[in-house]
């Protein structure tokens, strides 16, 4: 009828390669439409009502993988999705290991991940970000994106390390528009949290107050316990008008207090590429 007017186009990337990896012969689903994508990842759809939907895409050798997204009549909805390899020697999830992985739109053109997490001493944070892509053994940067759609990935371990266990504390999970127009919060962003025993999280930006340029949306905490029990603890909280550059705050030494909080503003102080 008259109301299937929306389009979408669902691009599937490996995760861990990003835009230099598009997945052919992927399955993707969007309400009771299936389609395949073609050389270059991408799946078209036509004539499907607007509103928000879950879209979900299955790859050979892949971690399934679902988000939601709107869909409207003004223009053809670009979607991406980024899928995990389901193997760990091909650079899967290991025993004890955590995903981020950051979608978005084609505005803003640049928005980063961030993560801060605890040092051997517990007297500071580390900061993996595009400039620091690797805090010793404990997470890396995978993947970095500058112009659009993303994904961008972080591995805790460090993808492909199975001989690391994680440290107890806090590791909190922020996401920085760098530059571009638009905002977080119009961007179609979705992180998706995934654990080695196939739990999944999945985040939005919340509904806020947005400046544009030098955002903030702290998505998440992920909680080590001494005795290697981990939880997950939303805190979706956008600060605006935040100067590029510093993400990291100091936690509580006592594992289970403080938590739900937003990065140190400072962290995000004269970050340049």
């Amino acid at each position: 009828g008259a109301s299937n007017c929306a389009a979408a186009e669902v691009t599937v990337f490996d995760a861990l390669r990003g835009a230099s990896a598009p997945l052919a012969n992927a399955s993707v689903t969007i309400g009771t439409r299936t389609a395949t994508t073609d050389a270059q990842g991408v799946a078209s759809f036509a004539g499907l009502p607007q509103g928000i939907f879950s879209i979900s895409a299955v790859s050979a050798n892949y971690s399934t993988a679902s988000q939601t997204a709107i869909l409207q009549c003004t223009a053809p909805s670009r979607v991406t999705m980024a899928l995990s390899p389901a193997v760990a020697t091909q650079g899967g999830l290991a025993s004890g290991q955590f995903r981020m992985i950051l979608t978005w739109g084609e505005n803003p053109r640049d928005i980063d991940s961030h993560l801060t997490g605890p040092t051997a001493d517990g007297t500071s944070r580390w900061h993996v970000y595009y400039s620091a892509k690797q805090a010793g053994d404990m997470c890396a940067l995978d993947v970095d994106d500058t112009t659009s759609f993303g994904p961008e990935t972080v591995t805790c371990p460090p993808t492909g390390n199975t001989a690391t266990s994680l440290r107890p504390g806090v590791y909190r999970y922020s996401v920085h528009h760098y530059s571009g127009t638009s905002n977080i919060g119009a961007s179609g962003a979705n992180v998706r949290l995934e654990f080695s025993n196939g739990q999944t999280y999945s985040f939005t930006p919340p509904a806020a107050t947005y400046a544009g340029t030098s955002d903030v949306w702290t998505v998440f905490e992920v909680v080590v316990m001494q005795n290697g029990t981990v939880s997950v603890s939303p805190v979706n909280s956008v600060m605006s008008g935040i100067s590029s550059g510093s993400v990291a705050r100091s936690v509580p030494a006592a594992v289970g207090t403080g938590f739900g909080q937003m990065e140190q503003p400072a962290l995000f102080k004269n970050l340049v590429k």
